[in-house]
């Protein structure tokens, strides 16, 4: 999915880490746990370089979060109504 960039293999067929490959995996799992699908992170992190964060970008992400979670909290408390009615 174009996450994290493509890193060649050395001649032992071990790949080297970079640093900025484990920042941008670490900003992968962080808006991973956020709720964020792999096809908005990956539109979030698509402009990011490492002079550039998508701060822009990833907040306008989480604000759609935020809004489907609380859709999500009213079809549970609705739910919850109906069956405390019975």
């Amino acid at each position: 999915m174009g996450l994290l960039p493509l890193i060649a293999a050395s001649q032992g067929g071990v790949s080297p880490v970079r640093e900025d490959s484990l920042r941008r995996l670490s900003s992968v799992r962080r808006l991973k746990t956020l709720g964020l699908s792999l096809e908005e992170i990956q539109g979030s992190l698509a402009v990011m370089t490492p002079l550039n964060l998508p701060c822009g970008d990833i907040a306008i992400q989480l604000g759609r979060q935020i809004e489907r979670i609380d859709g999500q909290i009213k079809e549970l408390r609705q739910l919850r109504q109906e069956l405390v009615r019975g």
